[in-house]
This record gives C-alpha cells, structure tokens and sequence, in this order.
C-alpha cells in the first residue's frame, strides 16, 4: 500500500551509506551546485567545439528596459577630479534623509509635504551635477541611480534611508572614472576585477559594500545593459555555471606554448595556467610577486607553493583569501617546468633581485609596459575561440578549477570519477596524475576526509557552502557514480538500519539467506532482501571509517570548524529535551551522523565540554560572604537555575542570539567579536602544530583563572601567570596589559628580572607597588589589567572565555583537577617558587 514510499526511504537511505555527507546534502538541496548548461556538457562528453553565440536575451531585456534611461553626456579628458561632484551629491542626499528621518513620526501633513519639496530638489540638484562641465560617466551614472532610487520610495522609509546612507560605499570606484569612457566599455570580467579589487581594499567585513556594489550593478544592467555578474557572497543574481573541459584548456595552452617565446604570449599562459591550474581570480593572478612562488626552482625545497597574500598592486577579497597552493600537486610536471622557467627567466632579466617587484612588470624598466587589459582581452577571446562559447570570461577558468580538483579529491581510484578521457588524450596529460586525497595527505597540505573543506580552503573561501553553491557545477555526475558504483558493500550495522530489522531479527535473515562474510556486496544484498514492512524512521550516517583522535590530541586539523564541538553539543541539547525525548546515547549517535562527524569524536567533545562547564573549585570547609564553596570557578556567567532553562530561540545563528547551553558557554554576540574569535582559532591551532605541549599547558591554565561571578579570567600562582600570558601573547594581546608587580623593596631588582624574563616584557614596562604584607614571596605577586582593542570591546572576555572553552575540548586540555573537583584556586596565592621558571 505505502510501497513507493517504503522504496524511496530505502533509496535515500542507501545514498547515505554510499556517498559523501556533502553530496547527500546536494541531493536534498535544490539550489546547491548548479549544473552545466547542455551546451557546455555536449563540449564536455564529445570533446567537440559546440558554437555557443552571444546571449540575445539581454538585448530584448534591454530593449524594454531601458526605456527612460537618461542620456549620458560624454566628458573632455583628462578629468578632473570627481570627488567634489560626489561629495555634492550625498550632501544633499544626505540631507534628504535626515529630514526624512525627522519627518517619519509626525502626523501633520505640512512636514510631508515638505520631504517631497526637499525631494524636488534633489533631483534638480542631480540634474544640474550631471550636465556640469567635467563630471565623468561614472558620476553621471551615480546621478541616474540616485535618481532611481528615490523614485521607488514616495515617502523615504527608513529602508530607503538605509540605502542611502550605504552610497558612500560608491565613492571607492571613483578612481576608475578614468576606465569608463562609456556605459560599455568594460566587460564582465573588467567589472568583476573593480569590484573584487574594491572589496579586497575595503576595511572590516565589507557585507554592505558587497550589497551596495550589487544593487548599483543590477541598476547598470537594467538600465543601461550591463552584463550581470553573479557576487560569491551576498544576494547575487543566480549562479554562472560554465567551465573550460581539460581539453579546451589543452588547445589553449599548445596555441600559446607555440608562441611562448613572444612576451605577451608567455604572460597569458602563466594567467592561464593560474587560472585553471590554482583557481585565481583576475585581480590575484595580475597582482603576483616573485615572493609569493615559494620554492619554485629551488632544489632544496621538494614542495613548491603559490602564496597568494595582499601585495603593493591589490590587497585579497577577505582574509580567507590569503592562502598557499602546492604547484606539484595542482599542476602537471611539464606545467611546473615551464612555470619554473618562466618566472626565474623573468627574475635573471631583472636588475636588482626584489621579491617584491610584480612578476608581470617588464623586469628591465620595471613598469607595466604590456597592460591588465591587452593580457586578459587576448586571453579571454582564445578561450572563445577553442571552446567556442561566446560568453565564456576568465572567471570561468576558477569555476573549472573548483568543478574538476573536487572530482580529483573525491576519486577513490584512477578514473573513479573522471572519465580517463578527461585525464589524458593520445599520450597528452590532460590532468595531474594526482587522484584522491590520500596523495594529499600524504604532502601535508589536507585531510582524507574533507575533501570540499580543502578545496573551500584552496580556493580562498571562509565557507564550504560558497564553493557548494556557485563553483561546482558536476556534482550530479559524481552523485551518479557513486549511487552506480558496483562495488559497494555493507557492514551488519549498515544492514541492520537499510533492512530495518534487529540485531537478532538480522542475524536470522542473514542464516537463512546463507550470508557468511560479515561485510555483504550490495548486489548480494539485494538479492535477498525485502522491502521493510515499515518505512526508515531515521537515515544512518555511513562513511568511510576515519582514524579516530588520540587522546591527546597533537593537533586538530585546520580544515576542522571550530564551532563544531558548540554545535554537537546544540543538537544534543534539542534532541535530549521533551519534544524528541532522546537518550542521550542515541542523541549522541544522530548528532555524530547529522554533523558527518566521527561518534568517538562526538562523545569525547561532549565529555569535556560537560567537565568544563561542570566544573567548581571543590573546596571545603565553613562558608563565608567571601567565601562560597564550589561555585567560584565555573565557564558560565549565568545562575545554575537559570541554565536548566536553557531557550532556543527560533532565528539564532552561531553568532547572533546562539544560547548559552548547559553544556558549552555562548559565543561572543558581536560580529566583529565573532570575526576576532575566528582569527583566535587560527593562531591557537598554528601554536599547537609548532608546540602542542605549551599550547595545552596554556589553555589549562587559564582554564583553571576563569571567574564565576566576573568575566576576566584572573590567573593565580606563576606558573599559570606565565602560560597565560604566552597565550595571550599568541592572540596578539600581549601588549595590551598593564602589569602590576607587589614586591618588598629589598627583592625588586631580582623580581623585576624574573617577571621581565618569564612574561617576555620589558621591565620598564612593569609597574612597581611596594609590598604591605610581610608574606610576599621574593619575586613578588603580579597582577594583569587588560585593555580591550576596539574591535571587541565589551567582547573581550566573552571571546577570550569562549577560545579557551573550546581550545580545551579540541584539544584535550580539560585539567585533571576539573574532573576530580580538587582543584582549589585559592591555595595558588602561596605556591612555591620551586618550577617558576619560563614556560
């Protein structure tokens, strides 16, 4: 009766089992990797050249759209300069919003009227701007677009006011007013660099300057019939789903090979090997120095890496971008001999030997004697040419990069994945050797099982999801080889949740149906089972079996979020509560599968954030009002009654509004905190490659300084005082305290010497309080202050506390006093000096 149904629980359980956790989420999904065009896959499976023109629909869109678009004057040049125009402009725009503002509660019809006048004459005030005498194209379009602004919004809300106050953003294109002689002078690719470059150069998170830039844009293109370009983050107006086929590169690269010993033709091949080879964008290949091809040509150093890092030509798209690609694992070998030669014959030409001179300036006058525009104009219409699409751009080479090294990653074996006609074509190399990510590992540059973590990381994204959705078009051919793999096996807990039976239910099925190996061939399998009377309640998560962490963990792998063990504990916490009523075995288990994680991983993680936030100062004796037992030391601010009502709000994100949970403390609720928190991680997972011994006796220690009723972790004894300022130190906060030193006046000498030593300051830096009681130790008790930077603020210890919380649960640095409860934080005033030493 239910049987369609029954048949579809079964499929998509056996998809579970068979595939990547990522490809699965693609398959429930729908706006998760968008696929090729038929144009693109006919060039793809026949290696044919299937002749793509010109998109026309824009020209009917433009047709009847820009309808009413104003005229354009055209400037003498050379103009002069454009930020007086501009500044006019949001004066009054400003103006107009602010008497909005003031205007938006009253009832009398006066003032709204008076909104409206004051609008009139904005556009009076535009109008006049853009006939001026001087006013480029760029700030006549700024004009127009003001214009159409306001016209959408009668009465100026407050979401229009918004918009308005965000046009500053548009004062960072001015200095390209120069490049748009025109509306069309510039193509997608031209349009995409300024913008990338823009936002690479922006200070902070730049979210409403990457709006602001798209909607200005979706103006251009209605009205004046710009290409779009689809944005990476942000709104964005679709995906643009398009790659070069290996082969079609192959054409390209032998055309300019045949031709390298010309100058032009030498830089366009080293774009385009950086293109489709490391996945760059425009502005990134075009900004390379000599220093950023580290190892390239050295016999001493086996792995060769491309840095790509901000340079005196143009800064990275976000800190996420700066990045390290392995050109030996990226590339072919005859790829890195010729980039080898390439970039050391334009170093042996040059006069002076300076890694920072741009690799494509003309290494004797040390200028840019070919420019950005004639090298990426020739480049882009061979690649129209060789593949014969007419709207292909070189954005497209980094699309082909995600789309074919994820393949390369996920491949099991050769041609797993990749057709061997992809890979080579008449004894040519059409692709690296390189396939799976065991080989990966092996170079010490990924993890087995994160393939698209390490490819999100290689291609300079802070999201997994941003290379999911817009840069890999082939997963359904992936999805497609795994469900059709007809090598697939099943293990007994595989079988048991596939079939819906017992473990005893199982094990009869399996005598009757004389089943002997333990792990059973799918085709086997299958040719036995029924169909479950019931369909599957839950999906089983099924991976390969990764190797379990140790239980000091030398180090967390870098692709590893750092929010995870936050979010085990979160799904713990909604599966354990009255609505599912889960054991806390079993929640245990489908948090482990829905988060694609190890359950050893999951238990452990939930175990010593359990300890943590459970921990006190075990001590004991009479209470006092100074003194309460066993409540000092705790990672949580919030009462204890208070954590057994634990709300989860219906909107939270892991920044905004994320509860604190009776398991694992809140992270900090500022963006720009939760930005600084994120760069913490990075250092602490850097100090704990290098030396995961002091990394791990700091994170104690300031285990054992948090507060229970104040946020500031207070270190008491040296030996804490000492590791918790080398954590500090890593964070970059070192100088930020004000150190304050008790001492008799007989011992200061030798207790400023000591303290300057162990804490790495200087001793002129150390404040002196002369000592009272008679007890002090020789070197004296010392004492932090800390002074917040501005990027976090209030958010100083919420952030430090959150680091250190989950730096403890990474990586096993629980203190053994916390899960005894013998830890007593007021006996460390009178430690010893025996150890005192340096940490």
């Amino acid at each position: 009766m239910n049987r369609p149904l029954h048949v579809f629980a079964v499929a998509e359980a056996n998809l579970v089992m068979v595939a990547p956790g990522f490809l699965v989420h693609y398959a429930r999904t729908p706006d998760l990797g968008a696929s090729l065009p038929l144009s693109n896959w006919m060039r793809l499976l026949t290696g044919g050249t299937v002749v793509q023109p010109a998109l026309q629909a824009s020209q009917a869109e433009r047709e009847n759209e820009m309808v009413g678009s104003p005229a354009l004057i055209i400037p003498e040049f050379p103009l002069t300069d454009q930020k007086p125009f501009f500044k006019r402009l949001m004066k009054r725009v400003r103006f107009l919003a602010s008497e909005a503002l003031t205007a938006q509660g009253a009832r009398t019809e006066r003032q709204r009227r008076d909104v409206l006048a004051t609008k009139a004459e904005v556009f009076k005030t535009l109008d006049k701007i853009a006939e001026e005498k001087g006013c480029s194209i760029l700030v006549q379009l700024m004009c127009h677009y003001v214009r159409a602004l306001l016209r959408t919004d009668e009465s100026v809300s407050p979401a229009l006011q918004q918009k308005i106050r965000n046009l500053q953003h548009l004062e960072l294109l001015l200095p390209y007013a120069t490049d748009i002689p025109n509306p069309e002078s510039l193509d997608s690719d031209e349009w995409q660099s300024i913008y990338e470059t823009v936002v690479s150069g922006f200070p902070g998170n730049g979210g409403a300057l990457r709006q602001t830039l798209s909607e200005w844009h979706e103006f251009l293109h209605r009205y004046y019939g710009m290409p779009r370009i689809p944005m990476e983050e942000g709104s964005g107006y679709g995906v643009d789903a398009a790659i070069l086929t290996p082969l079609e590169y192959h054409r390209a690269k032998s055309f300019l090979l045949a031709r390298a010993d010309d100058e032009l033709a030498g830089i366009q091949l080293a774009l385009l090997i950086m293109g489709f080879r490391c996945g760059l964008r425009r502005t990134e290949c075009w900004a390379r120095q000599y220093g950023d091809f580290h190892g390239l040509g050295d016999p001493t150093v086996n792995d060769p890496e491309l840095l790509v890092r901000p340079t005196k030509i143009a800064g990275v798209k976000s800190d996420a971008a700066i990045r390290r690609l392995p050109l030996r694992l990226l590339l072919t070998g005859d790829e890195l001999e010729w980039l080898t030669g390439f970039v050391n014959g334009r170093k042996l030409r040059r006069a002076n030997d300076e890694a920072r001179d741009a690799l494509f300036e003309d290494p004797v006058s040390g200028t840019f004697r070919i420019q950005e525009k004639w090298a990426f104009d020739g480049l882009t219409a061979l690649l129209r040419s060789v593949s014969g699409d007419e709207n292909i751009r070189f954005h497209h080479l980094r699309h082909s990069f995600a789309t074919l090294t994820l393949l390369r990653l996920l491949e099991r074996k050769p041609f797993d994945l990749l057709p061997e006609t992809w890979v080579r074509s008449n004894d040519v190399e059409l692709m690296p050797a390189v396939h799976g990510s065991g080989n990966t590992v092996n170079a010490g540059v990924a993890n087995a099982w994160r393939p698209l973590s390490q490819l999100a990381q290689w291609m300079g994204h802070s999201s997994e999801r941003v290379t999911l959705k817009s840069y890999t078009h082939l997963l359904d051919l992936a999805l497609r080889q795994y469900l059709l793999s007809d090598d697939r096996s099943y293990t007994i807990a595989q079988q048991q949740a596939l079939l819906d039976k017992t473990s005893g239910a199982l094990e009869r099925f399996r005598h009757r149906s004389q089943l002997k190996d333990r792990v059973t061939p799918g085709i086997i399998l299958a040719a036995v089972a029924r169909i479950p009377a019931k369909g599957l309640m839950a999906l089983p998560k099924i991976s390969d079996k990764k190797k379990e962490l140790p239980p000091v963990v030398n180090r967390v792998a870098e692709d590893i979020n750092p929010l995870l063990p936050y979010r085990v504990s979160c799904q713990v916490f909604i599966r354990t509560q009255a609505q599912l009523h889960e054991p806390l075995p079993v929640a245990l288990e489908k948090t482990a599968a829905q988060l694609d994680l190890d359950l050893p991983i999951v238990q452990q993680w939930y175990e010593r954030s359990a300890l943590l936030m459970n921990s006190s100062t075990g001590m004991t004796g009479t209470p006092s009002p100074t003194r309460k037992l066993g409540i000092r030391l705790s990672f949580s601010l919030r009462p204890k009654s208070e954590l057994a009502n634990t709300e989860l709000y219906k909107a939270f994100t892991l920044i905004f509004r994320a509860p604190e949970l009776p398991t694992y403390i809140s992270p900090p609720q500022s963006k720009s905190a939760f930005q600084e928190c994120m760069q913490f991680f990075k250092w602490l997972s850097d100090w704990m490659a290098e030396d995961p011994e002091s990394g791990r006796r700091a994170l104690i220690a300031a285990a054992e300084s948090v507060q229970r009723s104040k946020a500031p972790l207070r270190p008491l004894g040296r030996s804490r005082q000492i590791a918790f300022m080398a954590l500090m130190k890593k964070f970059r906060l070192g100088a930020r305290a004000t150190i304050t030193l008790t001492v008799k006046e007989e011992n200061r000498k030798a207790a400023l010497k000591f303290w300057g030593q162990s804490l790495g300051v200087a001793q002129n830096a150390i404040i002196i309080r002369p000592a009272e009681d008679i007890r002090i130790p020789k070197h004296g008790n010392v004492s932090f202050d800390w002074k917040a930077p501005h990027k976090l603020g209030k958010y100083l210890w919420p952030t430090i506390r959150f680091v250190v919380f989950t730096g403890c649960v990474l990586y096993d640095a629980v203190p053994e006093s916390f899960r005894d409860g013998s830890f007593d934080a007021d006996t460390l005033d009178d430690e010893s000096e025996k150890g005192a030493v340096p940490g």
